[in-house]
């Protein structure tokens, strides 16, 4: 068995259903499990929220008549973490399709963006060099009439590109609220570079977004963009003589497939929006992380032995050197959450087993346990640059013809550099001796009916820093812009957008 001298290891393996301890080794030394706090924060998220939940984000605004509403419309979010550019089309067209041709007045959205706004998408800005030491041209997609370019850049012709773009708010000359978007740096002779930035104001952004989504669904929009309180634009519509309805909803997915995205494809960013979300809407309250943090420890205090001060969450996701929490309290998460006691129920906790990677078939066990185990480990990983952990459900072979599973958890702690590659496999076979355990153990109920004992022990010798994850890529990012380069045709004068005063 590959070895990991050094490092410190929890394991703990219980029969599924009765919860009896069948292997132990440190299993109730907190250590830091990585990705597997992901275990937690999904099983609380959709105990507060149930498996079928579907965050709501609405177009708001007055009866419409002849097709025309008045008093503008609010963009009116539920902190959904998943909503995108998409999202805002497919309202745009929905309020088109309603019969609406004409709104006159403004595209409202509340100060929490975190409420409203979208989590993807941005700018993508084209700067496309000129003659040397002229201003390059600049264009924007999307082309948002409350965006404006203000260029500050260069053509040089120096063998280096380099732009800078940033965005601030503001208001243009008639008090109407705009976006900048400031466009420095040189762009190399003959080249164009595209940057792509996350928009700094996503509130904003997104309401400029659906204001030009509705004009090319054929929406006519009078007025521009405005943060305002939604109970104000309610009040204004009641002295009005009228009352805000829905003018079209998007849902988001249910809930249980949302937890499966963060589960299978260990999702960093989404855990912890969706833990704080899901403890926000319970509440009636702000997201925030204490919240969320909170919800996950009142998660492990409905669970029998297990005590908060042996415990520490700081994020949702475990993407954290502070994060610690024993084996044993993981495998209790695993059965509680996976069907074996009160706490969720039979749909949440059905959904909740579907949100794990399958071993050799998808997620980040996708190329683990390929053979001899393929389809029968249900886990979920976890890695940092000194942790590997494992835990999940052990399922019987197929044709085993018995419900008799195993629920397990493996974390090894203080790795040395270069020594995942060791525990990972060090960890895998441990489970392919559980598997023969099982094995073993199912064939001897087909013949004797089913034992009461368990085998006695197992020996698990055990496994700086930069950050590591499991993370898989998802195409959301809050990083610095990316940035692409291309070839332009030479040319003696281009278009430019002019140097303006921001």
């Amino acid at each position: 068995m590959a070895r990991l001298g050094g490092a410190v290891t929890g394991l703990y393996v219980a029969d599924s259903a009765t919860g009896a301890t069948l292997f132990s080794h440190q299993a109730e030394r907190p250590l830091n499990p990585a990705s597997n706090t992901k275990l937690v924060s999904t099983a609380a998220a959709i105990a507060l929220l149930g498996a079928d939940y579907q965050y709501a984000t609405r177009v708001v605004g007055a009866m419409p008549k002849q097709g025309v509403v008045a008093g503008g419309v609010y963009l009116r979010g539920n902190y959904d973490p998943t909503l995108d550019t998409a999202d805002i089309a497919a309202l745009a067209q929905a309020v088109a399709q309603a019969g609406i041709t004409s709104i006159e007045g403004n595209v409202y959205i509340g100060n929490p963006a975190t409420r409203d706004g979208i989590y993807g998408g941005g700018y993508s800005v084209r700067v496309a060099a000129g003659k040397v030491g002229k201003a390059p041209s600049l264009s924007l997609f999307p082309p948002l009439p409350g965006v404006v370019l203000v260029n500050r850049a260069t053509t040089t012709g120096k063998r280096r590109s380099a732009i800078s773009v940033r965005t601030e708010a503001g208001r243009d000359d008639h008090g109407a609220a705009i976006l900048r978007v400031i466009v420095t740096g040189k762009v190399r002779k003959g080249r164009a570079v595209s940057h792509h930035v996350a928009p700094k104001h996503v509130g904003r952004f997104t309401a400029e977004l659906l204001k030009w989504r509705l004009a090319g669904a054929g929406v006519a929009v009078a007025g521009h963009v405005e943060v305002r309180e939604f109970d104000e634009f309610v009040a204004g519509l009641a002295a009005a003589g009228t009352l805000a309805t829905d003018l079209a909803v998007h849902e988001s997915a249910p809930l249980a497939a949302i937890i499966a995205t963060v589960n299978k494809r260990s999702v960093n960013w989404l855990a912890d929006r969706v833990i704080y979300t899901a403890a926000a809407i319970a509440g009636q309250a702000e997201p925030s992380r204490t919240l969320g943090i909170e919800a996950m420890y009142a998660w492990l205090a409905d669970m029998p032995g297990v005590s908060r001060a042996a415990v520490n969450f700081d994020t949702g996701s475990g993407l954290s050197y502070e994060t610690r929490i024993s084996a044993a309290h993981i495998v209790a998460t695993l059965r509680a959450a996976g069907g074996y006691s009160h706490l969720l129920a039979e749909g949440a906790a059905a959904a909740f087993r579907a949100s794990l990677a399958v071993g050799g078939q998808d997620g980040t066990l996708r190329a683990r346990f390929k053979h001899g185990l393929h389809g029968r480990v249900l886990g979920k990983t976890g890695t940092l640059n000194p942790v590997i952990a494992l835990g999940g459900f052990l399922t019987p072979a197929k044709g085993a013809h018995s419900r008799r599973e195993l629920v397990f958890a493996i974390v090894s702690n203080e790795l040395r550099p270069r020594q995942h590659g060791v525990a990972k496999v060090a960890h895998e076979q441990m489970v392919k001796a559980l598997a023969d355990y099982l094995d073993g153990q199912i064939a001897r109920d087909a013949l004797e009916g089913p034992a009461p004992e368990a085998a006695a022990e197992t020996a698990a010798d055990a496994a700086e820093p930069a950050e590591l994850s499991d993370e898989m890529p998802t195409g959301h990012s809050a990083d610095a812009p990316a940035v692409t380069e291309e070839v332009i045709p030479e040319v003696e004068d281009e278009p430019t957008v002019p140097a303006s005063a921001p």
